[in-house]
């Protein structure tokens, strides 16, 4: 008898035009028992060109112990066993190439133990070493909204090394703990306003070397500690000024070089993003002011020299001379001048020298 002169009804077998389960066997390329109409002891299954398709066994008409199942050239794709009519045990699945595609250990039809493939309700998907029905090991993971990572699990978190990929191709490569960045690490991130970050990140944030770039097309090349500037770095601004120096806490802080697109330049120290200290400014003019600073102005002891040669030493306050200084010409000449608050009011130049 062939298969196909049997009806299905409500999981149960009958011959056709008959009301009374089947018990029997069949041939063709289905060949098996029934037992009042339930598939019942070993069963065999032929593709078309005579080739075993699958071969297993039925007890009261559901899939029980161990089942093997083969491509149309005979190559094995998969073996494993049933329980209950649900895969329950050890499984293997095989490339057509006879490389091993999945192992593991089957509870109630789910990969418990082993290497498997999971795809969740909501569009998820793992593929990789499973612990307890848990992720743990190396594996993949692909989440609903298509970003990916890639490494170390454990207890169905990402922990160790791993690679995290965003859906518009921002990276994450480095450590991970409790499915959070975790210590070192390097990679790529993008911002919604346009601004990106390429470089070594801890637990998460900017740290160490690396490039931030604004969309307006700022950027900052040098070290990073907890998402702010720190130590030696460089800043360019869209405009073609430049900083050259240390930073802290995200502004200029210690000695650096700032030059502007004009072609001055401020060469000293920096406090929290201002001159402070000693330093030296270059004027597009080819005048040079070098002395003490506070505040963003010159304050302190000074020497301005001007493009002629000729220079003033002495005290300034808010960028403004103020005291008694002195004047040195380039031709040697000299003579004193008193200000108060920037405005001349005594001097002992005899020949009226008009000088600021």
């Amino acid at each position: 008898m062939d298969i196909n002169e049997l009806v299905l009804i409500d999981g149960i077998y009958y011959k056709k035009f008959t009301d009374i389960p089947f018990t029997g066997k069949v041939t063709g390329k289905i060949q098996c028992s029934f037992k009042n109409g339930l598939l019942d002891g070993t069963y065999v299954e032929y593709f078309d060109n005579g080739r075993m398709e699958n071969k297993g066994k039925f007890i009261k008409g559901k899939k029980e112990e161990i089942w093997y199942y083969y491509n149309e050239n005979g190559k094995l794709l998969s073996k494993g066993n049933f329980k209950n009519d649900v895969k329950d045990g050890s499984w293997i699945e095989y490339f057509d190439d006879g490389k091993i595609k999945e192992k593991g250990d089957y509870r109630n039809g789910k990969i418990f133990d082993g290497i498997g493939t999971v795809n969740f309700e909501d569009g998820s998907s793992y593929i990789g070493a499973l612990k307890d029905d848990k992720k743990h090991g190396q594996g993949m993971y692909t989440f609903p909204n298509g970003d990916q990572y890639k490494g170390e699990w454990k207890n169905n978190t990402m922990h160790g090394k791993g690679i995290f990929t965003y859906l518009n191709g921002d990276q994450y490569i480095g450590e991970w703990k409790n499915d959070k960045q975790y210590g070192p690490g390097k990679g790529v991130i993008s911002y919604e306003e346009g601004d990106w970050y390429e470089g070594e990140l801890l637990d998460g944030k900017m740290h160490g070397q690396g490039i931030y770039r604004s969309a307006i097309g700022d950027q900052f090349d040098g070290k990073w500690k907890d998402n702010k500037q720190f130590g030696k770095g460089i800043y360019t601004s869209v405009n073609g000024d430049k900083y050259v120096g240390e930073f802290k806490n995200g502004k200029s802080h210690g000695h650096g070089i700032y030059t502007t697109m004009n072609g001055e330049k401020y060469d000293g120290k920096w406090k929290n993003g201002i001159k402070h200290g000693h330093g030296t400014y270059t004027y597009a003019s080819g005048d040079k002011y070098i002395g003490e600073w506070d505040n963003n102005k010159k304050n302190g002891d000074g020497i301005y020299t001007y493009v002629n040669g000729d220079q003033y030493i002495g005290l300034y306050q808010n960028n403004k001379r103020n005291g008694e200084g002195t004047f040195v010409l380039a031709n040697g000449e000299t003579f004193l001048r008193t200000y108060q608050n920037g405005k001349k009011i005594f001097d002992t130049n005899s020949n009226n020298y008009n000088l600021m």
